[in-house]
């Protein structure tokens, strides 16, 4: 099986997370806050202020150009 990369800017805690996501209950005006979660892993996020073990976003770090050389 063949392998892909997604590239997206990591943040420092699940609060600045695109995968961070809202979980509600009910409907129209009876609809309720319940938890946090992350879509990535399904996994409840209990504190967004920092950025969990279990994370799934790792790091990628770019090699600087030399000046004058190649990609």
């Amino acid at each position: 099986m063949s392998k892909s990369v997604f590239i997206v800017d990591t943040p420092n805690q699940c609060a600045g997370c695109l995968f961070c996501e809202n979980e509600y209950t009910g409907e129209g005006m009876n609809r309720e806050y319940v938890t946090l979660y992350c879509r990535l892993n399904g996994y409840e996020i209990k504190n967004i202020e920092s950025k969990t073990d279990w994370c799934l976003l790792r790091s990628f770090h770019e090699k600087k150009r030399k000046q004058g050389g190649r990609k």
